[in-house]
């Protein structure tokens, strides 16, 4: 109500309703590779502050955006060696325990394909059936 009345009377603010004025002003911006991807605003950040302490707020985003995607990259190596294991060691004598030499020894593989050409190739394969079969 202070605030309310400061504004109407245009009355000077006092040092701390002017760092709370200048706290509520301050939005968040995540970016990748330069580009921002998700921006929040004040209120949204004050409502993560309801369960977040305020001096531990950007150091749990950070921590939580970390492990959103290695968690993401885990799944995806964990489908990779599911897929290619057993065609690598009909292969191959020794298959690397190492994660990137893994990924590395599949990508080099002829007949390994990236996400986007399998689905490319699987839509292409559909509609060859759907033209044949009519």
């Amino acid at each position: 109500m202070k605030k309310f009345l400061r504004k109407i009377m245009d009355l000077p603010s006092s040092s701390e309703e002017k760092e709370e004025e200048n706290q509520e002003t301050q939005s968040m911006q995540i970016s990748v590779n330069g580009q921002e991807i998700l921006s929040l605003s004040p209120i949204q950040i004050k409502v993560i502050c309801n369960d977040i302490r305020e001096s531990e707020f950007e150091e749990d985003i950070k921590r939580r955006i970390s492990h959103i995607v290695l968690h993401k990259y885990d799944q995806c190596m964990k489908r990779m060696k599911e897929e290619w294991l057993g065609k690598l060691e009909s292969r191959y004598d020794m298959i690397p325990s190492n994660a990137d030499a893994f990924a590395n020894l599949v990508f080099s593989q002829e007949d390994y394909k990236c996400r986007q050409t399998r689905d490319t190739e699987e839509l292409k394969r559909k509609q060859e059936e759907k033209v044949q079969s009519n």
